[in-house]
């Protein structure tokens, strides 16, 4: 089964940049689609999910991508898709204001955003045991995914188990619980990350789900800050904040794939490839190591083509201005 979401940039880049991205178990990576005109393109690495998606959209959708309506046909399919749970229209929980206001942590607190899980579907099987006393709608929301099995259990250690112990996930709620679990007497909060120290080859997660700073009741701002960087620096646990019970769902659903499977698909390591043909020689000779704009340049005008200087010895490439002995034995030991 495939799903469809259809996502654009909220302001600037034009339409080219609209996508469309296909999700289903039987991909083998990230796959989206964009449109130049009436052409519908496929944006992937594998060959076999190029064919698959051409097939399931016309089989389940009745779309050939070929076709010159295709584009249009396709966002009608994503518009008429069910609302998806996150939507503007749902009214926003007590206690928090209707506009969308940031925390510190840079997080649009706004009933506009939209983590649905659809988004997030395992390869395989997946499992995430839950502690009894986390609240239900958790298991109501990773119900709705493929291959996830949701196991509710006495946790001893954290609120979220993933991936058979890989990972450990501890919620704080903003602004009571996590204020409480670091000032009241107990301070369980560092009492629970030692723990989690202590377990070995997992990583620990602290989710503060709300707005800790904004609501902020019984800690100043710089204790929080202080709590936050205890955390992370001193005893390396990762701390990240979630709008809401939603998005906690589906951050912990993202750690699980991402621990399970990997990313999923290629990171490019370098953007905005450049058009022009002399602009791309120095982008490719950028990528060398040491070679900032004026070394690329150099070269170029010293041998003339990226061909010339990956052929280029060791005493060429040191009779070229900028070009030390340091940097050219890492050229060197990078293209040998």
């Amino acid at each position: 089964m495939l799903h469809l979401a259809h996502w654009a940039p909220k302001s600037g880049g034009g339409p080219h940049l609209e996508r469309i991205y296909v999700n289903s178990t039987e991909l083998s990576g990230k796959v989206f689609l964009s449109h130049r005109g009436p052409r519908v393109v496929i944006n992937c690495e594998d060959d076999a999910d190029v064919q698959f998606v051409l097939s399931a959209i016309e089989a389940e959708f009745g779309v050939r991508i070929a076709d010159a309506d295709a584009w249009p046909r396709l966002m009608q399919l994503c518009a008429a898709a069910p609302k998806k749970r996150g939507g503007a229209a749902r009214a926003a929980p007590s206690g928090r204001g209707a506009p969308a206001t940031g925390n510190g942590f840079g997080v649009q607190a706004s009933r506009e955003l939209d983590f649905t899980t659809s988004y997030v579907v395992p390869k395989s099987e997946v499992v995430i045991e839950i502690d009894h006393r986390e609240p239900e709608e958790f298991d109501r929301i990773w119900s709705t995914v493929p291959n996830v099995t949701v196991e509710r259990k006495h946790l001893p250690l954290g609120d979220f188990v993933l991936n058979r112990q890989a990972i450990y996930v501890e919620r704080k709620r903003a602004p009571e619980d996590f204020e409480a679990s670091v000032i009241d007497e107990d301070k369980r909060l560092f009492s629970q990350v030692e723990r989690m120290s202590f377990i070995p080859d997992a990583i620990a997660f602290v989710i503060i789900e709300g707005d800790v700073f904004g609501q902020s009741k019984r800690m100043t701002h710089p204790a929080i800050h202080g709590a936050i960087s205890y955390l992370s620096v001193i005893k390396g646990v990762s701390v990240i904040n979630t709008v809401d019970l939603e998005s906690t769902a589906y951050l912990i659903l993202k750690l699980l794939v991402h621990s399970a499977f990997g990313l999923g698909y290629q990171l490019a390591l370098r953007g905005l490839k450049p058009a022009a043909m002399l602009d791309a020689k120095r982008f490719v000779l950028e990528g060398l190591p040491s070679v900032g704009p004026g070394l690329a340049q150099a070269l170029l005008e010293r041998f003339g083509s990226v061909r010339g200087v990956m052929n280029a010895t060791r005493e060429q490439l040191l009779q070229v201005p900028g070009c030390g002995p340091k940097t050219a034995d890492r050229i060197l030991a990078l293209i040998a």
